[in-house]
């Protein structure tokens, strides 16, 4: 089986993270949560000089998988057993936290379909660069879900304004018009060249993540609910939507 995230090495201390579920348009599973939490607190990535963060295949990511969600509250439902949602919850939350509070240079390169949670990884980037014809969609309401792990790092990016919007509206929107990419180019590999040579560039600055800090570069939950209550609310969602239909 494939891994669900790979690594590749730039130089220079230039990491790139490629989400690795293509057939699923790199919809992110507990697995993938947790490896990416694995290599961001024991792994490569904790000595990396600058993170580079894309998608294999034709989208960056589609959010959380809803096949996952699915499953989890059919069994539930079906059977009365005991799940272990929330702790996966709890997980995916991990991977935007440690994502987030990581110091160095960030940048997302984004192409094909970004919705919901893949819009949350792109909020824990300090710059992020999109091909051409790439399609943002804050998706959870309209599938009868709440955006509560990802809400701090929307309010954070884009504001809180913007990001209540997006979420209340739940429809495809111009991401630089938002604030969410900063550069839309010609094509995915030139998106990621220029990422690349970025990095190199922010990476060697070390005065970088002392900037980072004056303007509140470790954002964390800032919400007035904490980060189990937030998966809480999801939880309760993901177990009253009619996943029948």
């Amino acid at each position: 089986m494939s891994p669900k995230i790979i690594l590749v090495e730039h130089g220079d201390g230039v990491i790139e993270l490629r989400l690795n579920r293509p057939e699923v348009h790199n919809a992110i599973d507990p697995e993938m949560a947790q490896n990416i939490c694995d290599e961001l607190v024991r792994g490569k990535l904790t000595n990396a000089k600058s993170i580079i963060l894309s998608g294999e295949g034709s989208s960056f990511c589609s959010g959380a998988d809803q096949n996952w969600f699915k499953a989890r509250a059919l069994e539930h439902q079906n059977n009365g057993r005991p799940y272990q949602l929330r702790d996966e919850l709890l997980t995916l939350s991990n991977l935007y936290y440690l994502l987030n509070k990581q110091t160095c240079p960030k940048i997302g390169v984004a192409h094909g379909s970004v919705y919901g949670g893949g819009i949350g990884l792109l909020c824990c980037c300090d710059l992020v660069y999109a091909a051409p014809h790439t399609i943002f969609y804050l998706s959870e309401l309209s599938i009868g879900l709440v955006p509560a792990i990802i809400s701090p790092y929307l309010k954070h990016k884009l504001g809180e304004q913007v990001a209540r919007k997006l979420a209340l509206t739940s429809d495809f929107f111009n991401a630089r018009h938002a604030g969410l990419v900063d550069l839309q180019l010609y094509d995915l590999d030139q998106a990621r060249t220029l990422a690349i040579k970025k990095g190199r560039e922010l990476g060697g600055n070390d005065a970088f993540a002392q900037t980072k800090l004056i303007f509140g570069g470790k954002c964390d939950d800032g919400s007035f609910l904490d980060r189990d209550q937030r998966c809480g609310l999801l939880e309760a969602s993901i177990m009253a939507k009619d996943w029948s239909k």
